[in-house]
């Protein structure tokens, strides 16, 4: 096991990105732009926290890009996500459900 100094350390290591965690003023966005680019091409994101942990744009942009290669969300910010938003044509999985 090795130890990870922040988040971006950890991306650069990782096939898969789970973050799980509550949503406070400190994980909010947590999953940055930069923590994004840090991630390997092959490596995807699989997002169990709230939706505003993950910068909905920098995932966005990725996935576009081809940056990363997938993204798995249960939820996202915001949601639900305006009808033209480019985000759903990108995913593997958008959790159906809806409040």
């Amino acid at each position: 096991m090795e130890y990870a100094a922040d988040v971006g350390d950890l991306a650069e290591r990782c096939d898969v990105l789970v973050p799980m965690c509550a949503l406070t003023k400190r994980t909010e966005r947590m999953i940055s732009e930069e923590v994004i680019g840090r991630l390997r091409p092959h490596a995807g994101i699989v997002n169990m926290s709230r939706g505003k942990v993950v910068d909905t744009d920098a995932l966005t942009e990725a996935l576009e890009k081809k940056s990363i290669k997938y993204a798995i969300l249960d939820t996202t910010y915001p949601e639900p996500l305006p009808a033209d938003h480019p985000l759903p044509r990108q995913l593997l999985h958008l959790s159906p459900l809806r409040h």
